[in-house]
């Protein structure tokens, strides 16, 4: 596969997530130190940017105009996407598997979202070694703010849905498509922060990108 490389406007990029600030903060001062070291990847039919939210966003705080960016066809099978689930932290949350304090905190957790749920096709899941409980709702994108904005503040750490191993709480978030990603792009409304985790078969070149600020 040749890749296609471009100094891509930053105003023609469509986000399909929300970006952490402090990691945007973070990135700013790297990118002042040492440079742009990966190029970001974006689908070259739609300009969703497919990795490097946090690098956009921080060239933009830089005041920089363009980035340098790899274009790729995000229908072909060379990028996979795929998901991150929330674990639950079992030492931040009471250091044992059975404590009580892991009850407590699901049980807080599933009191936030059910306030806010609506009956529908999509679903994810809190895994409980004991138990499996449903949530449903009718809107994808909305239903991965509700659990995003419900973990803030308790013990969940996310992680590759990969990685996952069965014996851990869990909160299994809902399958996504690519048209998924696309539509939220061109639409303008981005999923949480690591909703998407796109796997490039193909390797990612370094470019160590010196920046003039």
């Amino acid at each position: 596969m040749k890749l296609e490389f471009k100094n891509i406007r930053i105003d023609k990029l469509r986000p399909h997530e929300a970006v952490i600030d402090s990691l945007v903060e973070q990135l700013v001062y790297d990118i002042k130190m040492r440079g742009l070291i990966y190029p970001i990847i974006v689908d070259k039919n739609t300009y969703t940017i497919l990795d490097g939210h946090h690098r956009t966003e921080a060239f933009k705080r830089l005041g920089l105009t363009r980035i340098p960016a790899i274009l790729v066809d995000y229908k072909q099978d060379y990028v996979t996407l795929k998901r991150w689930f929330y674990i639950l932290d079992i030492e931040k949350a009471g250091g044992s598997l059975f404590s009580p304090k892991v009850d407590e905190v699901l049980i807080k957790f599933i009191r936030r979202v059910v306030r806010r749920l609506r009956p529908g096709d999509y679903e994810a899941q809190l895994k409980h070694w004991r138990y499996i409980t449903r949530i449903f709702h009718n809107n994808l994108r909305e239903l991965y703010w509700i659990i995003h904005e419900a973990t803030q503040d308790l013990p969940f750490k996310k992680i590759p849905e990969d990685q996952y191993r069965s014996e851990l709480p869990a909160i299994v978030t809902p399958y996504l498509l690519k048209q998924d990603v696309v539509q939220s792009s061109l639409l303008g409304k981005v999923f949480p922060p690591k909703t998407t985790r796109h796997i490039f078969h193909f390797e990612i070149p370094e470019i160590n990108y010196k920046v003039k600020i």
